[in-house]
């Protein structure tokens, strides 16, 4: 893009050729993005530095959720439940449930845990699969 092309005080490209719309269209595009990003940062109550809003702007998320993170907290918090809104015998068999999702991980991914963006079909059918072998096996 030559010089007399571009508005500096625009920040913008100058004329209606298909290259100054397309450029124009894209840094938008991007200043729709910052504006999106930093309206989330602010409702979410991060305060808003260079370093949060790159990681929000490459998807970097610092609290990686886990699959065994949040079945624990599940459990626990079910457990201040037995006996009042579920039975003690559902406690029972989550705990259970989250010792074979344990074993599951740590035989198909020789992983301790398993970050739950990963989840997909595959893997619940694959452990569908590894539930119905071990209980044939038992």
């Amino acid at each position: 893009m030559q010089r007399s092309q571009w508005s500096s005080a625009a920040g913008r490209a100058k004329g209606s050729t298909t290259n100054a719309k397309v450029l124009n269209d894209f840094l938008d595009a991007l200043r729709n993005k910052v504006h999106t990003i930093e309206r989330a940062m602010v409702l979410d109550g991060i305060d808003i530095t260079y370093e949060s809003f790159k990681q929000r702007w490459f998807g970097v998320n610092q609290d990686i959720s886990t699959l065994l993170q949040v079945f624990i907290q599940h459990n626990e918090e079910l457990a201040l439940l037995a006996g009042r809104d579920c039975a003690p015998l559902t406690v029972k068999r989550y705990s259970t449930a989250l010792r074979h999702t344990k074993e599951f991980i740590k035989w198909k991914y020789k992983a301790s845990d398993f970050e739950i963006s990963k989840l997909n079909y595959d893997l619940s059918s694959f452990f569908f699969l590894f539930q119905k072998c071990k209980k044939l096996s038992s």
